[in-house]
């Protein structure tokens, strides 16, 4: 990466003006399914892209999310 100033503040203000931005894509998708009246069954699963990780040029990561939750209503 590029070294920047011990200030916070000026180190923002160059990673700003050197025109590296951190870019986040993110996909999500969800399935729910209603077992009885009381219970019920959702999956989700998220995809996200980062470029320029933390204002560095040329890191990226992927990352994959996934959740499940079964509820039940009293």
């Amino acid at each position: 990466g590029i070294p920047l100033p011990h200030d916070p503040d000026v180190a923002n203000e160059n990673i700003f003006l050197s025109g590296i931005l951190e870019k986040r894509n993110a996909c999500q998708a969800q399935v729910s399914y209603t077992i009885s009246p009381q219970w019920e069954f959702s999956a989700g699963v998220t995809w996200e892209s980062i470029e320029n990780k933390d204002n560095n040029m040329g890191a990226s990561e992927k990352n994959t999310y996934f959740q499940m939750e079964l509820n039940y209503q009293f």
